[in-house]
């Protein structure tokens, strides 16, 4: 009884360690990245990710955006998929009255072969900030689709990006300098007003 008691502790002391040491698997996900914030009128670059893939072998996703914030260029191929072999890629069709960037896609080319692991860029994006006041834009994911080598889906995750469009600096100490100024102009002429005048 004292054997099987000490051995069945110990078997489970074994298993406790296995866990420990053991790597966490981490869901893959699919994420828009980029600046979290822009001059207003200012051009940047948003990547689309992939991270903690396995056997990633196409995929097809569209961005949606606020087009009175936004307007969407060209598209390039990231270097993740290609690191797999030859591949085709589709940029996608912009609309921006719409907001939207319809069925980007990449796959790598041929039978047999095996997908990518691990995390990368998909796909850059060329953006400008075309609103006149600051806010806030979210470009997200939807209509998300991977597969593996197999032709099988690869569930993932989808996260977006929050950008804020905002003055330059230098046009914010230029407003600021403005405030400064007229306030001192209106103290200088309370000031000069003698007491009981006509205003």
């Amino acid at each position: 009884m004292n054997f099987t008691a000490s051995g069945l502790r110990a078997a489970l002391a074994g298993l406790a360690l296995c866990a420990a040491i053991a790597p966490a698997t981490a869901a893959p996900t699919l994420s828009v990245t980029g600046p979290s914030s822009v001059a207003l009128g200012s051009s940047f670059t948003l990547q689309v990710t992939a991270a903690d893939v396995v056997d990633l072998y196409a995929y097809q996703f569209d961005i949606t955006f606020n087009p009175a914030a936004f307007q969407v260029g060209g598209a390039s191929e990231g270097a993740f998929l290609p690191s797999g072999g030859s591949t085709d890629f589709l940029g996608g069709a912009v609309d921006n009255s719409a907001g939207t960037v319809s069925f980007t896609l990449g796959t790598l080319i041929g039978l047999g072969v095996p997908g990518v692991n691990g995390s990368g860029v998909l796909a850059s994006f060329s953006v400008t900030s075309i609103g006149s006041a600051p806010g806030v834009g979210t470009f997200g994911l939807a209509n998300v689709t991977l597969l593996d080598s197999a032709g099988a889906d690869i569930s993932a995750n989808a996260v977006a990006l929050n950008v804020s469009a905002v003055p330059e600096p230098a046009t914010w100490g230029l407003l600021l300098a403005g405030g400064a100024l007229v306030a001192a102009v209106a103290r200088r002429r309370h000031a000069g007003t003698p007491r009981g005048a006509a205003r």
